[in-house]
């Protein structure tokens, strides 16, 4: 949930019966194993357009966790840079996605504003739960238009979307 300085505490991202002590252990632990899986991966919408997406695992990866979303329009290629925010996330135990947004960057279609947002967010949001690395929870972050995507995927309602933490995002589009 979002605590009284409107930080999140992702741990929420996690089934309640997993947060045993060694589970908050996990939490702290160095991301000394991460990497990214195959450099990116394509995800296939439902109009057949493929979504690149890059892919970050902690080094507990193996069992169920939690995901943690983020769709730009502003190159996914820069949050491979160590110094990026995806790695403060990897590092508490997530897998995050990072995924370039339709006709941006390494991603297939025609960029459109706000066309295709919600169903690939959606279609998105539901492939991430679906996999046998997820627990079934996904959440989103981002901010400027990061954020927009996620109000516009919120109004689908995904049933695996846990939360969405929006910075700086126009809510009316």
């Amino acid at each position: 949930g979002i605590g009284m300085s409107g930080a999140l505490d992702c741990r929420d991202l996690y089934d309640r019966q997993e947060l045993s002590a060694s589970r908050l252990d996990l939490l702290g632990a160095p991301a000394a194993g991460t990497a990214l899986e195959d450099g990116y991966q394509y995800l296939e919408m439902r109009d057949g357009v493929r979504l690149s997406t890059d892919l970050y695992f902690p080094e507990c990866a193996g069992r169920s966790l939690p995901v943690i979303l983020t769709r730009t329009p502003y190159d996914k290629r820069t949050f491979r840079d160590p110094a990026s925010e995806v790695w403060k996330f990897v590092a508490a135990g997530f897998v995050v996605a990072v995924q370039d947004l339709r006709g941006t960057y390494e991603s297939e279609g025609e960029c459109r504003v706000s066309v295709h947002e919600r169903v690939d967010g959606y279609d998105t949001v539901e492939w991430l739960a679906a996999q046998p690395w997820s627990n079934g929870r996904v959440g989103t972050y981002g901010c400027s238009h990061r954020g927009e995507v996620q109000y516009q995927l919120a109004a689908l309602r995904p049933p695996a979307l846990a939360c969405a933490v929006v910075q700086a995002g126009a809510s009316v589009l």
